[in-house]
């Protein structure tokens, strides 16, 4: 059973959750706010992006992203390929264990937020598949411009997500994150390459 100050420590912890995740949900609906009054990228500018995006050295790629993370941690959408590398301290105390959980969604979806808003400043405008027009039949190259920036996407989002567990695990994330968008830019090069071959 717990003592007094230790229910009263407890409670306080959870008020400083409620709050820290009532204060992050916050900040991501500002970026969200902000992402939403971007103008978007036009369609016809989808295979310019590409190209001028390929122009850029993997140093600059780093540097463009490298105050932005994603941070991962209990139950999300990716926890069936990164399991947490970390125990759980409220294996004993659900409701604790659910507040904690509660925080690591927000700061989840905030870093999440805050990263394709990143992106949209990379590509010059508000850039999605649903935007892009991704279900509607288009010319060969806008349809290989619209596809090498869904993976461009996608492959910044995943590097940023090994650079933040392996960096749980004790490695240097500026480190990690530097590898990892080099060789992101040469992957994406090789693709993009291989789409102009085939046009």
């Amino acid at each position: 059973m717990m003592s007094r100050g230790v229910r009263a420590e407890r409670q306080a912890n959870l008020r400083l959750l409620e709050s820290l995740q009532r204060e992050t949900d916050a900040k991501r609906e500002e970026v969200e706010a902000q992402h939403a009054t971007t103008p978007p990228l036009p369609v016809e500018q989808f295979h310019d992006t590409v190209m001028r995006v390929l122009a850029r050295a993997p140093e600059t790629l780093f540097e463009f992203f490298r105050d932005y993370r994603v941070r991962m941690a209990g139950k999300n959408p990716f926890c069936y390929l990164y399991p947490s590398p970390r125990n759980s301290r409220h294996h004993d105390d659900p409701e604790m264990a659910a507040a904690v959980e509660r925080v690591n969604v927000a700061l989840n979806a905030y870093d999440d937020a805050r990263l394709d808003l990143r992106i949209t400043e990379l590509f010059g405008g508000r850039y999605s598949w649903e935007q892009s027009g991704g279900h509607e039949r288009r010319s060969g190259q806008l349809d290989d411009g619209r596809i090498a920036l869904d993976i461009l996407s996608a492959m910044i989002q995943t590097s940023k997500i090994d650079a933040y567990y392996r960096s749980l695990n004790g490695e240097d994330g500026q480190v990690v994150d530097r590898e990892n968008m080099h060789k992101l830019m040469e992957n994406w090069a090789s693709f993009v390459d291989m789409s102009i071959a085939e046009e």
